[in-house]
Order: C-alpha cells, then sequence, then structure tokens
C-alpha cells in the first residue's frame, strides 16, 4: 500500500510530467508518425483522467463516511430528515437536486468543512474524506 504523502508525491509528479508528454508529442513533426502521435496523446489523456478521477474522491468510501456524518440530517438518500428540518426551522435541500448538484465540488467541500447557515461544520470529515463525500453527493442526481 503506498504512504497518503508518498502518493500525494507521486500524483503532484505526475500532474508535472504528463502535460510535458503532452505538449512533446503534439509537437511531432516525423512524418507517417501520426499513429504515435495518437497514441502518445491518448494515453496522456487516460493519465489525466485517471489521476482527476482518484485525486476527485471515492463514491463508495464516501457513502460509508456520509452514512456515519451525515445520514442523520440528510437522510439515507440525501433526502432530508423532515423531524431535523422541522426542529431547526429550515428547509433542508434534497443532496440530489438541480441546486446542490449544480454547486462545484470545491464549495459542496466548503460547506461540509466549514458549516453554512444553521448547519455546523462537520469536523470529522476533511481532506480525502470530505473528497470522498463529496463524490457519494454526486451519485444522488437526479
Amino acid at each position: 500500500m503506498i504512504h497518503e504523502a508518498n502518493h500525494n508525491a507521486i500524483l503532484m509528479d505526475s500532474l508535472y510530467r504528463v502535460p510535458i508528454l503532452l505538449a512533446t508529442a503534439s509537437n511531432f513533426e516525423i512524418e507517417g508518425d501520426r499513429a504515435l502521435k495518437a497514441t502518445i496523446l491518448g494515453l496522456g489523456a487516460l493519465t489525466l483522467g485517471a489521476i482527476f478521477a482518484y485525486a476527485s474522491g471515492s463514491a463508495a468510501a464516501g457513502k460509508a463516511v456520509y452514512d456515519q456524518s451525515c445520514k442523520t440530517c440528510h437522510g439515507a438518500t440525501g433526502v432530508a430528515n423532515p423531524g431535523v428540518a422541522k426542529a431547526l426551522k429550515i428547509p433542508i435541500p434534497y443532496l440530489g437536486s438541480h441546486d446542490v448538484q449544480a454547486m462545484s465540488d470545491e464549495d459542496i467541500k466548503k460547506v461540509i468543512t466549514d458549516g453554512v447557515g444553521k448547519m455546523r461544520a462537520v469536523r470529522s470529515v476533511t481532506g480525502k474524506s470530505a473528497d470522498d463525500v463529496v463524490a457519494y453527493i454526486r451519485t444522488l442526481k437526479k
């Protein structure tokens, strides 16, 4: 298993190197090497996609964190617990709604980590676990 600090170093190194590979590949001037150029560009794009997919969080891990830290107020499927909404005297938005889903990942993460309105910050959900919860919330989209 890769230690998280080492993994972050590898991730940052990859984010630095892949654009260089793509820039180099896009400048090939050798006639007849279109297939090679296309292969390199395709592999670079796949690598970037994999890096960003990993960096954005795991919905499966996010569900476990959500079930432990969010479900009491936001319900098992993102539909608010009516008792909590009534007690707080506020509407709690459906997490699969257009309004919530239109928020950026960073904005959703900020709501989780800093709180908003009557929602307090969820102190137990930070860093990677917050990214995972955001990934899970994305699966609730209508």
